[in-house]
C-alpha cells in the first residue's frame, strides 16, 4: 500500500527538486574526517590493492558479478531497491516513499564530501593502468572521474547505517549488504579496496555528524512512523533473489 500522507510525498519532491533548503552545500564538508592519503601502488596496502584488483577479475561471469552490476545501477531507487532483501521488505516509491526519500537524502548528502575528498587525492582508477575485464562499458568508464575515497560505498554505507536506525533487528543483515554494496565496486575493477573503506569511513563521520541535522532528524522520524503504521502492509522481496544474495554474503 502506498504511503498517501500528503508532507511525506511533498517532502519526497522537495528532496528531488533540491528545494529543502537542507545544509548540504559543496563547501559544507565540515563532518568529513581525516582520511590519510590513498596508499602509494608501492606500500603494503597499495600492493594488496593490485592484487585484490588481478583476482577479483575471475568473478566475471559469475552470480557475484551478477549482483556488482545491479549494484552499479545508479539512481535512489536502485539503491533503495539494493536493500531490500536485507530490510526484509521492498525499499520503494510505490510502497515506502518515505523510506525512499530518506536513502535520496542520505546519498546526496554523503558525496558531497566524497567530492571533495576525491578532488584532494585525484586518484586514478584501477583500469587505467592495469587490464583486466570491467563491468562497466568503456563510455561510462570516461564519467566516473577519480577514484578515492569511493562515492559508491559511501552512498551504500551511509543507507545501511541509516537502515539500521529503522530496523535495529536487521542491523547485522544491513550492514552487511552495505559493505558487499561497497565491495562491488572492486568486483566490478572500478575502485581500489582501499577506496571502500575510505568511502564507509566518509559514511560513518556524516552519519554521526547527520544525528544533530534537524531535515535528517524528521526524514527518519516520518520513515518511522510510516513503518510503524504500515508493517503489516509492506511487500516482501523477492525471496529467489534473497536466497542468491544471502548466499554471496
Amino acid at each position: 500500500m502506498v504511503f498517501k500522507r500528503v508532507p511525506y510525498r511533498f517532502t519526497f519532491f522537495l528532496l528531488l527538486c533540491g528545494c529543502t533548503g537542507a545544509s548540504h552545500t559543496v563547501n559544507d564538508v565540515k563532518w568529513r574526517p581525516s582520511l590519510p592519503p590513498p596508499p602509494t601502488e608501492m606500500s603494503k596496502e597499495g600492493q594488496r590493492d593490485v592484487s585484490l584488483f588481478y583476482a577479483t577479475r575471475i568473478f566475471r561471469g559469475t552470480p557475484r558479478w551478477k549482483l556488482a552490476l545491479h549494484d552499479a545501477q545508479k539512481g535512489s531507487d536502485a539503491l533503495a531497491d539494493d536493500f531490500s532483501c536485507a530490510a526484509g521488505f521492498k525499499i520503494n516509491t510505490a510502497s515506502t516513499q518515505s523510506v525512499v526519500a530518506l536513502i535520496h537524502y542520505v546519498k546526496h548528502g554523503v558525496r558531497k564530501g566524497v567530492s571533495y575528498e576525491k578532488h584532494l587525492w585525484k586518484r586514478e582508477r584501477p583500469y587505467v593502468n592495469h587490464p583486466g575485464p570491467i563491468c562497466l562499458p568503456e563510455t561510462e568508464r570516461a564519467l566516473l572521474g577519480w577514484s578515492y575515497p569511493s562515492g559508491h560505498a559511501a552512498a551504500g554505507y551511509a543507507t545501511a547505517l541509516t537502515l539500521a536506525s529503522l530496523l535495529p533487528e536487521r542491523r547485522e543483515a544491513l550492514l552487511k549488504r552495505g559493505h558487499l554494496f561497497g565491495e562491488s565496486r572492486v568486483i566490478c575493477g572500478v575502485h581500489w579496496n582501499s577506496d571502500i573503506l575510505a568511502g564507509e569511513e566518509v559514511a560513518r563521520a556524516y552519519i554521526k555528524h547527520e544525528q544533530t541535522d534537524p531535515h535528517f532528524q524528521a526524514l527518519l522520524k516520518a520513515a518511522k512512523v510510516d513503518l510503524a503504521t504500515h508493517r503489516r502492509e509492506l511487500v516482501p522481496p523477492d525471496s529467489a533473489e534473497c536466497v542468491r544474495e544471502t548466499k554471496i554474503r
